[in-house]
């Protein structure tokens, strides 16, 4: 295993120098794509990271929070919809992400939640939130909701499961990502490949992200140093159930709307939620896959609007 650990470092490095469009860490791609009506900006969130970011609307603050493989563009078929039914929309890339720079580490959930929390109390001086989040933001936004309750007040978690003791077996390919550097020098070249593998197979509509949004996504994930803050999440997951492990202890009364695909995760989000959170209402989008806000954006806006305005 030390043989094999070292070799994929070795690879790793080759990668990196080789791989196309490759940027230094803490460099963010350059020209990020257009949230209609909302602003692009930049903040220094401090420990050496800047957070992109787009912002929009008056009303009650709601911090929009994306998945892998993907960037804040994500909820570009929902954030505008929100900025115009009355509410500032917030819409962070993620560190490792996006316009935002890419650390060494830090991609436990706890740390990604405390950069975008930052953000919103530090720079923009917003107290109370509404949080939604998807996939590993759906996480995030998990451990916001867990560590500081009193500043959320309502939490939606699409597509997501907060790993646990009590959480469902990891799937296959979390293992690939896992080995340092391993991922990294195998995708090299590669990128565009292998992410539209998971944009294919985990939708349950093949063209919901279709050649020009992986065009923007492969911005920031088009070089082994772009895809390794993906890999990255993988490889903190052992202080995540080491932090929800606590928290089970004592469950927050956050209101919670979990919302699984028909054909991702279903009502498993709901589920591995209620350890964690004592008031989790569930459903389940018949004929939807993973990518929920970018297949379902309008069945999505109709279930969480009621939610979020009460």
């Amino acid at each position: 295993m030390r043989r094999l650990s070292r070799l994929a470092m070795k690879l790793a490095s080759i990668a990196v120098l080789a791989g196309p469009g490759s940027a230094s860490p803490g460099a963010p791609p350059r020209a990020e794509p257009v949230l209609p009506g909302l602003e692009s900006r930049t903040a220094d969130v401090g420990q050496g990271v800047v957070l992109h970011y787009w912002t929009g609307g008056s009303g009650p603050a709601v911090v929009l929070l994306h998945g892998w493989p993907e960037t804040g563009y994500a909820w570009r078929k929902i954030a505008p919809q929100l900025a115009a039914k009355g509410f500032r929309v917030i819409v962070p890339d993620l560190r490792g992400f996006g316009g935002s720079s890419r650390p060494e580490g830090g991609y436990d959930r706890l740390t990604m939640a405390e950069d975008v929390r930052r953000l919103v109390r530090d720079t923009m001086k917003i107290g109370s939130v509404l949080l939604v989040g998807h996939d590993w933001g759906g996480s995030t936004a998990a451990a916001w909701a867990l560590a500081h309750p009193d500043e959320v007040k309502r939490l939606v978690v699409i597509e997501a499961q907060p790993r646990g003791p009590w959480s469902k077996p990891e799937p296959w390919f979390y293992a690939f990502h896992r080995a340092p550097g391993f991922a990294e020098a195998m995708t090299a070249g590669r990128e565009r490949t292998y992410l539209s593998w998971f944009y294919r197979n985990f939708a349950a509509r093949p063209d919901a992200i279709g050649p020009e949004e992986v065009d923007i996504y492969l911005r920031s994930y088009g070089s082994p140093e772009g895809m390794r803050p993906g890999f990255e999440l993988v490889r903190a997951l052992p202080k995540d159930v080491e932090v929800n492990s606590k928290a089970a202890t004592h469950p927050v009364s956050v209101p919670t709307l979990a919302i699984g695909g028909g054909k991702g995760m279903g009502a498993a989000v709901g589920e591995n939620l209620k350890p964690l959170f004592s008031r989790v209402d569930s459903l389940v989008l018949r004929g939807v896959g993973h990518f929920v806000p970018e297949e379902a954006p309008d069945e999505l806006l109709q279930s969480i609007l009621p939610f979020l305005s009460s």
